[in-house]
C-alpha cells in the first residue's frame, strides 16, 4: 500500500534526474505488455456484452409477457370452441413461463453487474500500469516504450502499439450488437519481458536505477511492484505476467480475477440457455411448463388427448402450436369495445403491454358479468320450480289473510285454527 504513495513522487524525481542528463533506465517492450493489453481489451468486452445480454434477454421476457396476453385473450374470445380447456391450460402454461422469465431476469442482472463489477476492476489495475508506464518517460522524443530490435528499437505508444489498452480513461459504450464472448477469453499465459536496449536505451525514468529512483539499489533494486494480486509484476528489468486460467487456477492466488471469470462464466452460461424463441413454444414445452401446477396435472397426464384435440384445428403431431394457432392467435380480432375508438383490433397488431391488460380485464369483466346474469337467471328458475311444485295446503298456509286465502282456488279460511294453518 505504500507504493501508492512513492511511486509518483519517486518518478517524478526520476524524471527530474534524466532532465538533467543522468541516467534513467531503459524502455520496456511492448511485446512484454501486449498480452496483459488483449486481456484487458477483453475485460472490458465484458461490461459491453452485460448491456447487451441484458437488453435482449429483457425483449424476450418482454415478449413473452405479451404473447401469453395474447393466449389469454384468444381463449376468452374463442369460449365455444371444442378446445377451449386446452386454451385455456395453453395460455396458463405461458403465463406460467413469462412470470417465470421475468423472476430469472433478476439473477441475469445480478450475475450482469457482478461480471461488470469484477472485470472493470481488473482493467483498471492494468490501466494503471500502462499509464505509469507511458508518463514516465524523460521526453517527448523517447519514450518508456519501446519495439523492434535491439539494435534499432524505436519509440512506441499505447495507442498505437497497444491497441487492447487505448481505451484508457475513454467513456465505456455499450456494444451495439451482442458480441461473441467466453469466459476463456479471460486467460493469461506467463511471460518475462526485459528492457529493449539500442536506440532507446537509458532513457526511461521509470525503470532507473539511479540515486533517488524507485529501482536504486537502497530502494527496491531488483524487486517488483505487484499489481492485479500478482497477474502484472513491474521491476527495472521490465514487465512479468502470471499465468491465469479460471478452468485450473487457484482462486486464492488471482481472487479478483477469479471473480471476474466465474461472473462471467455465469453470464454467458444464462446467455446460452435463455429461451430464445419465447413466443414459439411447442406443445410439448408448453405442457412442461404446467408440471408444477397441480390444477393442470389433467393436461400433463393426457397429453396425447389433448394433442389429438388439437390435432384436429392446429395439425399433425400437435403441430408446433407456434404455426397454425399462433397465425390464428395473431389474426384475431377483438371487440371494438374493448379498445380505445379508431384503435387496432387486430392482435397481432396489438403490441403495448398495457393495451393487452387491459383487453383481457375487458373480456374477463364480460365473461364475470354472463356469469353473474346466468346465475340470477338459474336463482329465478329454481324459484319457478319451487313455485310450482308445492301442494295445495303449502300455497293456502301461505295466505295468512282470510280474504286473500278465501280468493285462492282450493283454499277456505279456518278460523278456529292457529295463524298459517288454515287448511285441513
Amino acid at each position: 500500500m505504500e507504493y501508492a504513495f512513492i511511486l509518483p513522487a519517486l518518478v517524478m524525481m526520476c524524471l527530474i534526474i534524466g532532465a538533467s542528463h543522468a541516467n534513467p533506465g531503459p524502455a520496456i517492450h511492448i511485446d512484454g505488455l501486449t498480452p496483459i493489453c488483449t486481456l484487458n481489451a477483453n475485460l472490458k468486452k465484458v461490461y459491453g456484452y452485460s448491456l447487451t445480454l441484458l437488453s435482449s434477454t429483457s425483449s424476450k421476457w418482454k415478449m413473452a409477457q405479451k404473447q401469453s396476453l395474447k393466449m389469454q385473450i384468444y381463449a376468452h374470445i374463442h369460449t365455444a370452441k371444442a378446445q377451449q380447456n386446452e386454451l385455456q391450460a395453453i395460455a396458463a402454461a405461458y403465463a406460467k413461463f413469462a412470470a417465470g422469465g421475468l423472476d430469472s431476469l433478476k439473477t441475469t442482472a445480478e450475475q450482469a453487474v457482478k461480471a461488470a463489477a469484477n472485470s472493470l476492476y481488473v482493467a483498471g489495475n492494468i490501466d494503471s500500469v500502462i499509464d505509469l508506464v507511458e508518463g514516465s518517460s524523460q521526453t517527448s522524443g523517447k519514450e518508456c516504450l519501446g519495439k523492434g530490435t535491439a539494435g534499432g528499437a524505436t519509440k512506441a505508444t499505447g495507442k498505437e502499439d497497444l491497441p487492447g489498452c487505448e481505451t484508457r480513461n475513454k467513456k465505456l459504450e455499450a456494444a451495439t450488437e451482442q458480441q461473441a464472448l467466453s469466459a476463456q477469453d479471460l486467460k493469461l499465459a506467463a511471460k518475462t519481458s526485459t528492457p529493449i536496449s539500442g536506440g532507446l536505451n537509458q532513457h526511461c525514468g521509470l525503470t532507473s536505477s539511479q540515486s533517488h529512483c524507485l529501482f536504486h539499489s537502497a530502494l527496491l533494486d531488483t524487486k517488483a511492484i505487484d499489481f492485479a494480486g500478482g497477474l502484472l509484476k513491474l521491476s527495472k528489468t521490465g514487465v512479468n505476467l502470471g499465468k491465469f486460467d479460471g478452468s485450473t487456477e487457484d482462486r486464492q492466488q488471482r481472487e479478483v480475477l477469479g471473480a471476474a471469470y466465474d461472473s462471467t462464466a455465469a453470464l454467458v452460461q444464462a446467455a446460452t440457455t435463455a429461451t430464445e424463441a419465447a413466443g414459439n413454444l411447442t406443445l410439448p414445452q408448453l405442457i412442461g411448463q404446467l408440471k408444477p401446477q397441480e390444477a393442470l396435472k389433467r393436461l400433463e397426464k393426457n397429453a396425447k388427448e389433448t394433442a389429438a384435440l388439437l390435432d384436429e384445428r392446429f395439425g399433425a403431431d400437435g403441430k408446433k402450436v407456434s404455426d397454425d394457432l399462433w397465425r390464428d392467435v395473431e389474426g384475431t380480432k377483438v371487440a371494438k369495445e374493448a379498445v380505445e375508438p379508431d384503435a387496432e383490433t387486430q392482435l397481432g397488431k396489438i403490441n403495448d403491454a398495457e393495451e393487452l391488460i387491459s383487453i383481457l380485464a375487458y373480456y374477463r369483466k364480460a365473461e364475470a358479468d354472463k356469469l353473474s346474469f346466468l346465475r340470477k337467471e338459474v336463482d329465478k328458475l329454481k324459484q319457478k320450480i319451487q313455485e310450482s311444485s308445492k301442494t295445495t295446503k303449502q300455497i293456502c298456509n301461505e295466505k295468512t289473510d282470510a280474504e286473500k286465502c278465501n280468493a285462492e282456488k282450493h283454499c277456505k279460511y279456518n278460523e278456529t285454527k292457529k295463524k298459517g294453518q288454515n287448511v285441513d
